[in-house]
Formats: structure tokens, C-alpha cells, sequence
């Protein structure tokens, strides 16, 4: 009541009194307000964090786990439609406990991230594209047939052979070239398994067989090969 005869009786003062309250309700909510926006920016910061690999900047293993599960939970009845496919791809790139050996930590790492940014560039959209650890990778593939698997194997595998890193093995010593060759397995749904777990260990066996006959190629999986 008090507020209100000032304003009566005072216009000028409540005038000057409204005016200040408008101007304290901004700062409150401009301060609120980049509050709530530093929370969102953190949150996304927290979730990308939560399923990215930080150094090859890909998805990580529960990313991926996680994509495979969601995409099998809705074709739970799959197997009667043989025209819904999905494909995984396992890779190992070829020799990598060679060049930690020889040039140490750091020049691992760098392969990593170099293989990430270009494995990155070749994946098309949809295809989760992931480091489970190591020099292992994976690329799950929903929607995708034996065809388009091979042919993104393929691109991956002559990509990456074009690939050339320098590395020292002292800071006197003269640079050594190293290529980057990977190896590949695929396995396709429902051609070679029948649920998530068996496609992710026949793809990991193809892996194997490609990586004992020779490495640097793309195999296919096989009951007849195992």
C-alpha cells in the first residue's frame, strides 16, 4: 500500500523506484538466462565426452554397443524380412606395436589420430564409425548391404595405404616413413549371423583370417575359412 500512495502522491520517485526494479529483474535474468545457456553448452560438452573416443575423435566402444542394441531392439522380427541388412566392419591396422616399439608412445598416438581423421572423412553419414581400443576399430553399418560393406571396406583399406607418416627414432636421427596399412573384416546381418553378438564375432573372426593370410586386405566372413 505503501508502494502504490508513493506512486500516487511521488510520481517522479516511483518513476525512479520502477525503473530500477526493471533494471534489477534484467541483470536477474540475463544472469539466468547465461546460466541456463552455460548449462546446455556444459551438458553437451558432458554427453559428447560420454560416447566420443578423445583421441582418434571417433565414437567410442558404448557408442557403439549402444547403436547395435537400439538398431536389433527394433528388428526384433528381422529375420522374417530378408531385405533389412546391417553390416559391421572390424579393423586392426597392420603392425601398430611396431611403431610404439620403435618411435615410442607419442608416435603411436599420432597413427590413432591420424587413422581416426581419416577413417572420418570416408565413413558416410549413418555409419557409426568407432575405436573400441588400441588400433581396433568398427563401423556399424544399419541398412547396409554386403556390397556397400565391401565397398566401404575397400575405401577405408586404399585410403589408409595412402597414407604416410614420418616418425624419428632420435632427435639426431633422419625421419623413417611409415605407411598405414589396415585389415578388415565383415560381417552382414542376417547373411552371417542372427543376432548383435554373433555378427560382432564373425566379423571379428573375418578379421582374423585377414589378418593371418597376409594382412592390408578386406575378408569377407566364412563358415567355410573358419
Amino acid at each position: 500500500i505503501d508502494f502504490y500512495r508513493i506512486i500516487w502522491e511521488c510520481a517522479e520517485i516511483g518513476v525512479k523506484i520502477l525503473t530500477a526494479m526493471t533494471s534489477t529483474m534484467t541483470d536477474w535474468l540475463n544472469e539466468a538466462s547465461s546460466f541456463l545457456n552455460d548449462i546446455v553448452r556444459w551438458g553437451e560438452t558432458a554427453r559428447k565426452r560420454a560416447i566420443t573416443d578423445e583421441m582418434s575423435g571417433l565414437f567410442n566402444r558404448r557408442f557403439l554397443e549402444e547403436s547395435m542394441i537400439g538398431w536389433f531392439a527394433k528388428l526384433s522380427d528381422a529375420h522374417v524380412n530378408p531385405t533389412i541388412k546391417c553390416a559391421l566392419l572390424m579393423l586392426d591396422i597392420d603392425r601398430f606395436h611396431l611403431v610404439n616399439e620403435n618411435f615410442g608412445q607419442e608416435a603411436g598416438d599420432a597413427v590413432i589420430a591420424t587413422a581416426g581423421a581419416a577413417f572420418s572423412r570416408n565413413v558416410p553419414d549413418g555409419v557409426v564409425a568407432s575405436r573400441l581400443s588400441g588400433d581396433e576399430f568398427a563401423f556399424f553399418m544399419p541398412d547396409a548391404t554386403l556390397e556397400e560393406a565391401i565397398a566401404l571396406a575397400e575405401t577405408i583399406r586404399k585410403e589408409s595405404e595412402a597414407l604416410h607418416l614420418e616418425f624419428r627414432k632420435g632427435k639426431d636421427a633422419n625421419p623413417t616413413k611409415v605407411q598405414m596399412k589396415v585389415s578388415i573384416g565383415i560381417a552382414v546381418f542376417p547373411d552371417h549371423a542372427n543376432n548383435k553378438d554373433t555378427l560382432y564375432q564373425n566379423a571379428d573372426r573375418a578379421l582374423f583370417i585377414a589378418k593371418e593370410t597376409g594382412r592390408n586386405k578386406v575378408v569377407v566372413y566364412s563358415s567355410d575359412k573358419l
